[in-house]
């Protein structure tokens, strides 16, 4: 097996090393600037390009038979930091070699980069200078080589001076772009900065990593493939998308990641901007680790009728985003829904801090098996908006804070949706869980138990409000404990049906148990605003109280609000 290396411009070497490395070159022609490793059984070991010379590292176990020495040297501060790893460390002036006419962005280089990629074969490894700026005003297309920059603030450069078109192409298997500074210098009409295929081939493995990539219409733009990944790459200031995911005639390939992704809008809530990722067809992909911030959407995955021409019976999937942040995205956090005809499944979102946007989550029409779990939402309008034709969705283990129209709700034409034990901590009288459904099957957790803490002859306080559904009921049971001072303790268990007629709602009670010491008193009457809701109140009682209300209601309710 052999490895291709090719330097586009020259590297220093250092003569030889306290630790024995010798420093040679082959004796004979250099074939189409082939180099190998150093034995088929001994370590991998870089090779660099100087000037027109190849040159290898040689280290004392190595066999040298055919080689002579290097006579011509570039000095440099190259160390060896172990005897079993060699490591450069590149010299601070810029030294242009014959690839690159100028690496200070002043002409095209567009035209030689492409002329020699294509001259060295599937495999090969280009590595770009450092503190380069390199000006291209075409595309650059890698086939199944990798390219490697030298990465950081003062690394590699390409500056696309377009405002349409292509900035860089991978084509083939394994085709790789890392370590590069990229971006749009003229501003951009319609333009992309990473495109991985073509949407014709369907190639596998490629990768995007320490890349960072600002200024295009769609930053990155994947058309087809599978098994490809992006990581720490950060994305910035996209006129549309961050990144753009369509898997095109190869509709349910997928199997990708993204991990350690950064999507950055500055104008927070902009008017363009549209997402930091979005995704139009394709299953089986994993975001973890991730931050979208500023956009109109953090991920907005949305799958096209258009675009799924042969969908795998029972629906595409898979979708996991977790260990993730979404922070001040102006519509959504986090968008999951489908067109019309397909089905979209198996949706994980768990373990994300999703802050501050108008709804969180939304899970829409023709998404079926979602687990929505162990999520942070501080500060959102609604947390969790589960929407018409969504089914089979279930929210459980997460922690509710600081919601202002609701942390779950439940809309008409959803099915078979489940809110298991969260954790809320909001403003009072805000809603848990608002079920707008007039129909609709699922477990629906609408317990609480809230402390209570009465002077003597205190006025009655509203402790929870039950909003109940037209002609439909519900069961509340009621539990009050506590210890009134110098008195002892004191209980009462309460269990009341109420149903609604149409106009107002009726309480018929079913169970009343009280202890031998007065509890305080605790009524049910239908708000002053709403004759359908009915409001649960505690009053003071001989002495100072301190104890709690507890409630679990089962049965057909809109929302249960803490008022206090």
């Amino acid at each position: 097996m052999r490895r291709v290396i090719t330097i586009i411009a020259a590297l220093w070497v250092a003569p030889a090393h306290a630790d024995g490395l010798t420093l040679a070159s082959p004796s004979g022609p250099n074939t189409q600037g082939q180099c190998y490793a150093s034995g088929s059984s001994g370590p991998r070991v870089p090779c660099v390009l100087q000037g027109q010379t190849w040159t290898r590292v040689l280290r004392p176990t190595d066999d040298a038979s055919g080689m002579t020495a290097v006579t011509r040297l570039l000095t440099d501060s190259s160390t060896s930091l172990a005897t079993t790893e060699f490591v450069q460390k590149l010299a601070s002036a810029t030294y242009v070699g014959p690839y690159l006419s100028n690496t200070a962005c002043a002409s095209d280089q567009t035209s030689r980069i492409n002329a020699l990629s294509a001259s060295l074969p599937a495999g090969a490894w280009l590595i770009f200078p450092r503190q380069a700026c390199i000006l291209i005003t075409g595309t650059l297309t890698n086939t199944r080589q990798v390219w490697e920059g030298a990465g950081g603030v003062a690394g590699t450069t390409i500056a696309f001076s377009a405002p349409t078109g292509t900035a860089v192409k991978l084509m083939g298997d394994g085709a790789t772009l890392k370590g590069f500074h990229l971006y749009n210098s003229v501003g951009t009409t319609s333009s992309v900065g990473v495109q991985m295929s073509d949407k014709v081939e369907n190639p596998t493995r490629q990768r995007i990593e320490d890349v960072y990539v600002h200024d295009f219409t769609n930053n990155i733009y994947v058309e087809s493939g599978y098994f490809w990944s992006w990581h720490r790459v950060w994305s910035r200031n996209f006129r549309k998308y961050g990144g753009l995911i369509r898997n095109m005639n190869y509709n349910d390939n997928g199997d990708w990641s993204i991990v350690d992704f950064v999507s950055q809008y500055d104008n927070v809530k902009p008017d363009s901007g549209t997402a930091g990722l979005r995704a139009e067809s394709g299953g089986s992909g994993k975001i973890v680790n991730s931050k979208f911030l500023g956009a109109q959407y953090g991920i907005d995955w949305f799958q096209l009728d258009a675009l799924v021409t042969t969908p795998p019976a029972g629906g595409t999937g898979i979708l996991q985003i977790a260990n993730s942040s979404l922070e001040n995205q102006s519509k959504v956090g986090i968008s999951v829904q489908a067109e019309n005809i397909y089905q979209f499944g198996s949706v994980t979102i768990t373990g994300n801090e999703i802050f501050d946007q108008p709804k969180g989550i939304f899970i829409g029409k023709n998404i079926f098996n979602v687990s929505i779990s162990g999520n942070v939402f501080p500060r959102n309008d609604t947390a969790v908006e589960i929407g018409d034709g969504a089914h089979g969705v279930t929210v459980v283990g997460n922690n509710f804070r600081a919601f202002n129209t609701g942390a779950v709700s439940i809309l008409e034409g959803s099915s078979d949706v489940t809110v298991g034990v969260n954790g809320y901590a909001t403003s009072p009288g805000k809603p848990r869980v608002i079920d707008q459904r007039a129909a609709g099957a699922g477990r629906i957790d609408n317990a609480e138990t809230r402390p209570l803490a009465l002077t003597a002859g205190s006025p009655a306080q509203a402790v929870y409000r039950i909003d109940t559904r037209q002609f439909r009921s519900a069961r509340a049971r009621l539990t009050l404990e506590g210890v009134i001072q110098g008195v002892g303790a004191a209980s009462r268990a309460y269990d009341i049906l109420l149903t609604n007629t149409g106009a107002a709602v009726t309480t018929t009670s079913l169970s009343d148990t009280s202890s031998s010491v007065a509890p305080p008193a605790m009524t049910l009457a239908a708000a002053s605003d709403n004759p359908q809701s009915i409001v649960v109140s505690v009053a003071g009682a001989r002495g100072d109280f301190q104890g709690s209300l507890s409630i679990s209601i089962d049965g057909k309710i809109v929302s249960l609000k803490v008022m206090r």
